[in-house]
């Protein structure tokens, strides 16, 4: 006798994804570790239903990467490539479910079922699990590596159809696919198992509660939360086929015939009464209206002299009624639909919203900046919209180096924005010389967004260099900066400014 072939997805039903909180509580605290590990899964499920639709094919691997690397800019982190690789070396360590070590002993003691692990992860990181886990490694003889089906070199993921077609020409079941048994607690794995004509138990199903519209809903229910893994018939009302069952189905069907012709006889008789009713009112009708023929010719007289009489009184109410004045034309079709009228007037007009921007002496003031004398300096430059001080884990320092000799350091995260140039008054970096503008250029700390591969938006606070139009002009990395164009800079850039022999060097401090 053929065994019984279970394949039992491995994220989110043997292994835990929630287990990684521990790693990431370690790098970015507990609050914001719970975050990270939820969201990453949602975006990990996410990336694969979006590749799966695009026909873009990503391994399961640089997924998961790239859904730690989303789920930490939304909290404000960023994952260096230590860290990262910290990740993903925990996560191809997860810890198994409670019940899911009990439920392999079980199985262990069934030499009918023969378990397989049938997963979106590819090989390297399924095989990885089974042997760093340490209930996996215990149930080595239930799960070994030997029994496992990875979807990677499909290209595509589950619940595409192709995939559980896959599984079934690996385990020499193509055209059997209902002797196959998939174990998973993500609904769209049972959904996509059942419409390739698998059987399907569906594992912790209270999470997501029991989809009792689906046309193929899971056999086998489990809550998952005792010892071992309890799963209960779905509710199936087929009845069974004894002779005493055909006999009475007979007899049902002689009486639906019975009472069919008795509703076929009465509706007949029913016609043929309401034609007999029908005539006898037609001939009624016509008896009525010859006798109402000579009754309606004596009214008509008489109605004609009450309308002549009754028109003349109208039209005397009306030319004595007080006519509607308006201040102005009457308003288009257009503007009579688009707004409500007051009651005998003109569309209410928009209400003058106040401008509270500068004009005048009071913008000429903002611009300038008042000097002891009596004065004033006229800045050539304002902080955009998207200005900001970059976070706490960024340290940006601006090193200023003459003849290879370090003099000075600037610690850059301390502001949002740095003027330099000559002018002592406005600027925050001086620098004196001579072939230096007063003021030069700027150091701008801006936020700014990117889209990733997926078209997710991804914020980011980075400085970004914009000459003000100076005589003798900036140069960046040996290149000259064009005017008033923002430039970003990036670890280790090299600035000059004017004919200045300074290099000022920026630099973003490591993370630890």
């Amino acid at each position: 006798m053929a065994p019984t072939i279970i394949a039992f997805d491995l994220y989110g039903t043997v292994l835990s994804t929630d287990s990684i909180v521990k790693e990431l509580a370690s790098l970015f605290g507990d609050e914001k570790a719970k975050t990270i590990a939820t969201q990453a899964r949602r975006y990990q499920l996410e990336y694969t239903w979006r590749i799966n639709s695009m026909g873009m094919y990503q391994s399961f691997s640089e997924l998961t990467r790239w859904s730690f690397r989303h789920a930490a800019a939304e909290v404000g982190e960023e994952l260096s490539p230590e860290q990262e690789e910290r990740v993903m070396n925990a996560y191809n360590g997860l810890d198994t479910f409670p019940e899911v070590e009990a439920g392999l002993s079980v199985i262990a003691k069934s030499p009918a079922v023969e378990a397989y692990v049938f997963s979106n992860g590819t090989e390297s990181m399924i095989t990885s699990s089974l042997r760093t886990s340490p209930s996996l490694a215990r149930s080595s003889s239930v799960l070994p590596t030997s029994r496992v089906v990875s979807v990677d070199p499909l290209g595509v993921f589950k619940p595409d159809r192709r995939t559980y077609e896959h599984f079934a020409k690996v385990v020499n079941l193509e055209s059997q696919p209902n002797k196959l048994w998939l174990v998973s607690s993500n609904p769209f794995d049972i959904v996509g198992a059942r419409a390739a004509g698998w059987r399907s138990a569906w594992s912790r199903a209270e999470r997501y509660g029991i989809n009792r519209g689906s046309r193929r809903p899971p056999e086998l229910l489990s809550a998952g939360s005792g010892p071992e893994w309890r799963l209960r018939r779905h509710r199936d009302r087929r009845r069974s086929r004894t002779p005493e069952d055909s006999s009475r189905r007979h007899r049902s069907r002689e009486k639906d015939r019975e009472r069919r012709r008795d509703r076929d006889r009465d509706r007949d008789r029913d016609r043929d009464r309401d034609r007999d009713q029908s005539g006898d009112r037609e001939r009624r009708h016509r008896r009525s209206h010859e006798e109402g023929d000579g009754r309606r010719r004596t009214r008509q007289h008489r109605s004609g002299e009450e309308d002549s009489e009754r028109d003349t009184r109208a039209l005397a109410r009306r030319r004595e009624s007080p006519s509607v004045k308006r201040s102005g034309p009457l308003p288009s079709q257009e503007a009579s639909f688009a707004v409500t009228t007051q009651e005998g007037g003109d569309p209410e007009k928009p209400k003058e919203k106040p401008n509270m921007g500068n004009t005048g002496r009071l913008a000429a003031m903002s611009n300038s900046v008042a000097q002891a004398d009596g004065t004033s300096i006229v800045l050539k430059y304002h902080e955009p919209a998207e200005a900001r001080k970059p976070p706490p884990r960024d340290h940006w320092k601006l090193f200023v180096f003459k003849s290879g000799d370090i003099v000075d350091t600037v610690e850059l995260s301390a502001r949002s924005c740095w003027l330099i140039g000559r002018e002592m008054a406005v600027v925050d970096l001086p620098a004196e010389h001579p072939s230096i503008s007063k003021q030069h250029a700027v150091i701008q700390f801006r936020y700014t967004e990117k889209r990733n591969e997926f078209g997710d938006k991804i914020g980011k606070v980075k400085p970004y260099l914009i000459d003000l139009e100076s005589a003798n002009g900036t140069i960046l990395n040996d290149e000259k900066v064009p005017d008033s164009r923002y430039l970003e800079l990036r670890d280790k850039d090299m600035i000059l400014f004017g004919h200045s022999t300074r290099e000022y060097v920026i630099m973003l401090a490591p993370k630890d």
